[in-house]
């Protein structure tokens, strides 16, 4: 759980170009059966949307 943010999106205008614009929360499936390299299998974006996870890992459990 996070932030979804599209790196082929400018940044802010009124920021110092170092901050992408945030699209939403976004959930994201992986397989690690493979450990050295984990593959996303699927994800789901809400658009404007926050999570308390962004700031507090607590809020998962």
């Amino acid at each position: 759980m996070g932030h979804n943010v599209d790196p082929n999106r400018l940044f802010l205008a009124e920021d110092d170009g170092t901050t992408p614009i945030i699209e939403g929360a976004k959930i994201s499936l992986f397989d690690v059966s493979n450990m050295n390299n984990p593959l996303e299998i699927k994800s789901i974006v809400y658009e404007n949307g926050y999570t308390p996870v962004e700031f507090d890992y607590h809020a998962l459990t």
